[in-house]
């Protein structure tokens, strides 16, 4: 997290796991069985560690005026994503929208800890049944994996922009959604 606007500029990296999968899980013609949204919902949350192990002095009780900050800006939507949770879960199946979505999170991505945050929770509290039995040995691992390949990745990308600037992850994000687009018509 950042203490300010200029730092978010700095730390903040506007990639989209989620939205990455889904394209490329539309792309290999694979279902979205409880099993992938199980893997989704591990991949959000070890990146959400990822980014606690790697800022750990964010999280601390210094920092109550930020955290107090970014719930504020967070409710409104927050209550907008528990009012409308079933038409926004709807609108990952629209070949459209996730194009657009990559190209909108290009362009503004401030608040996207505390988003993921709180969809990992409330889908982890949705399919808590699917983290037993046959799958569990699968998600571990792939948490496990999830989190070494987040935390290596966070740490290459902040080298990159270090190196160049943040702008190229959002042109990223914006070219990627346009191919999408195009190859949708």
């Amino acid at each position: 997290m950042c203490l300010a606007v200029s730092d978010c500029a700095k730390k903040t990296l506007p990639i989209s796991s989620t939205g990455h999968i889904v394209v490329v899980s539309n792309w290999l013609g694979l279902e979205q069985g409880s099993i992938h949204v199980s893997f989704q919902i591990i991949i959000r949350v070890t990146a959400i560690f990822a980014v606690i192990v790697k800022y750990p002095r964010k999280f601390t009780i210094q920092q109550t005026s930020l955290w107090i900050k970014i719930t504020i800006t967070f409710l409104p939507l927050a209550s907008e994503g528990f009012l409308f949770k079933d038409q926004i879960e709807n609108l990952f199946s629209n070949q459209f929208l996730i194009p657009v979505m990559f190209i909108l999170g290009g362009i503004s991505f401030l608040l996207a800890l505390p988003v993921l945050g709180c969809v990992s929770a409330y889908q982890l509290l949705k399919h808590y049944e699917d983290f037993s039995g046959d799958y569990l040995a699968p998600l571990a691992v792939g948490f496990v994996t999830a989190f070494i390949v987040s935390f290596l990745s966070m740490n290459i990308f902040l080298w990159v922009m270090d190196m160049f600037s943040l702008a190229a992850f959002g042109y990223y994000r914006i070219t990627f959604g346009s191919l999408l687009i195009l190859m949708l018509y």
